[in-house]
């Protein structure tokens, strides 16, 4: 499993676990898009992300790393925000 099925799973949003978790939004973003990785995080982030995600730091570090792949093969139907509401015009192929 990795942070995006886990955020997925819980139906949390990157910017709530920024909230709730108080790390900075930069940086989940580089975790959640694999730029970071977990075992190259500070304790004090992994211990606010397990504490948040309900998992133990031990837990958190056996998540599976985030890919390009994974990143870019998600579901066609799923919308970033930027993406709802346009026209048909504007939107990607």
């Amino acid at each position: 499993m990795t942070i995006q099925q886990l955020l997925h799973d819980m139906q949390m949003s990157r910017y709530r676990l920024s909230k709730t978790s108080d790390i900075p939004w930069a940086t989940l973003s580089d975790i959640y898009t694999g730029k970071t990785q977990l075992n190259r995080c500070s304790a004090g982030t992994l211990s606010k992300l397990s504490k948040v995600l309900g998992l133990s730091i031990e837990e958190l570090l056996e998540l599976e790393p985030e890919t390009e792949k994974s990143t870019a093969t998600r579901n066609q139907d799923e919308k970033t925000y930027l993406e709802t509401g346009l026209s048909k015009a504007y939107k990607k192929r």
